[in-house]
């Protein structure tokens, strides 16, 4: 296992959850086809898009691909004949663009593998599941406990979890094997992980489904559990929730999955929650994808105050007798260090969801300047504001000219200096009018004549 336990971060970690947006920006004839170039942007700002190039064919295998789901998508037929002419290229690059906001219109698609490798192919191959696969087997063969025998498709939504059917060679059962790449939410090295995994291994819980075996490798990690036969709450018809972590067995709920935050994946509702300022803390995540068909208007509530509502203090044994309850016990316990460093890992996570949420906020902000700034209403109130404008400039202009063109007539025949006996008078016609005083005193600037100055000799 040694091999395995050397952690490579050259390829920065994709968070699968970020939403992906797309603009048909324009088209070109190549060798007697028409491919339509595509403007990706990853997350809420532009700083992180590509172009990506695409034939309508790929469009038409991607409708293929997206059929299993039995959503009505608009793409657009295929044409044979003129199908080179401008204005058909036009309408459909219109079409095509309403064929991908549908699309992505759907959570479920936007997540899915087939979406995700058409518009990112450079982080998304189609050969996932391949991968997974060949890694597990070199994984289980330096085991030598679990005997795989095959994948299982089609479980749960990550496109980076992949499940197995193995057999415990020591007991001779079928377990389930899932496999998980790191996301980008891990800050833990690989001993400090190494080390949490062991702790969870001997996790004992009566609400906490047994974890087998759970090992990390260089590009992801491994759980084995028991398989139930009953399968998740996913599978029993209770309305839109996201309970794929929860089983029933013998009347008792029992919670899986609970190495993800380790791994560090973000959950499904992670887009959601970048809309939304008072979720911004771990406790807060968990209350709000336990409860999200519940509206808050002041915030998500706390764990406590979920254990005092009737609902669930009516039923706190969950499946046990009284007796039972009492025997049952809880074992938990990480290393003093492992406990510092998983609380950082948590403030990293924390952290960096409230930086999004800021770059979301931002962005609507951008947006909502940008529709006001071309409503009619502020095309109006700046054309207003440009005349106004306009007005007060040739007001000022045209006094600036009046008062060049007094101080020029003044200046072509400058009047002489005022005697005393008249400054009285003078002071008095300079406070009626201070415009013609102005005048005056530019009149006098401009005929001003320093030759005449007496030349002053030092006696000394």
């Amino acid at each position: 296992m040694a091999i395995f336990e050397k952690t490579s971060h050259t390829k920065a970690l994709i968070d699968d959850t970020e939403k992906l947006s797309c603009t048909v920006e324009n088209a070109q004839n190549i060798n007697k086809h028409t491919e339509y170039i595509l403007r990706v942007q990853r997350g809420p700002t532009k700083d992180i898009s590509w172009n990506v190039s695409r034939r309508y064919r790929d469009f038409a295998a991607l409708q293929a691909g997206l059929v299993q789901a039995n959503i009505d998508l608009p793409l657009p037929p295929k044409k044979l004949i003129g199908n080179m002419q401008p204005a058909f290229i036009a309408e459909r690059q219109i079409a095509l663009q309403n064929y991908i906001n549908e699309v992505l219109k759907h959570e479920v698609l936007a997540l899915s593998l087939q979406v995700r490798s058409f518009l990112d192919p450079s982080n998304y191959s189609l050969d996932i599941a391949e991968q997974a696969l060949q890694t597990v087997s070199i994984a289980l063969r330096g085991d030598g406990r679990f005997e795989l025998k095959g994948p299982l498709h089609d479980i749960g939504w990550r496109i980076r979890k992949h499940y197995f059917l193995v057999t415990d060679t020591e007991s001779g059962t079928n377990c389930m094997l899932s496999w998980q790449s790191y996301g980008a939410d891990r800050y833990l090295s690989d001993k400090d992980l190494q080390t949490a995994y062991k702790s969870l291994q001997n996790i004992s819980h009566p609400y906490i489904d047994q974890v087998l075996a759970i090992h990390n490798l260089e590009t992801g990690t491994y759980v084995v559990r028991r398989i139930h036969e009953n399968g998740s709450l996913r599978d029993i018809l209770y309305g839109h929730i996201h309970p794929g972590n929860i089983a029933i067995d013998n009347q008792k709920a029992l919670l899986m999955d609970i190495e993800n935050i380790l791994v560090g994946v973000p959950c499904l509702y992670r887009p959601h929650l970048l809309h939304l300022r008072r979720v911004s803390t771990a406790e807060a995540i968990d209350v709000y994808c336990f409860g999200r068909t519940f509206s808050c208007k002041h915030g998500g509530p706390s764990l406590e105050h979920l254990l005092q509502h009737p609902l669930f203090a009516r039923a706190p044994l969950n499946g046990l007798t009284m007796g039972a309850q009492n025997d049952a016990r809880m074992h938990l316990k990480f290393p003093l260090a492992l406990k510092e460093e998983l609380k950082t890992a948590v403030c990293n996570i924390e952290a960096r969801l409230k930086s999004e949420q800021k770059l979301v906020r931002s962005a609507k902000r951008e947006v909502r300047i940008q529709e006001i700034l071309g409503s009619e209403e502020e095309i109006k109130k700046q054309k207003r504001r440009a005349k106004k404008r306009e007005s007060l400039w040739k007001s000022t202009s045209s006094l600036a000219e009046t008062v060049r063109s007094q101080s020029a007539s003044t200046a072509s025949s400058p009047t002489p200096p005022a005697l005393s006996h008249d400054t009285s008078a003078t002071g008095s016609q300079t406070a009626a009018s201070p415009c013609d005083a102005r005048s005056s005193l530019l009149a006098a600037i401009c005929a001003f004549d320093k030759s005449r100055l007496a030349s002053v000799v030092d006696s000394r």
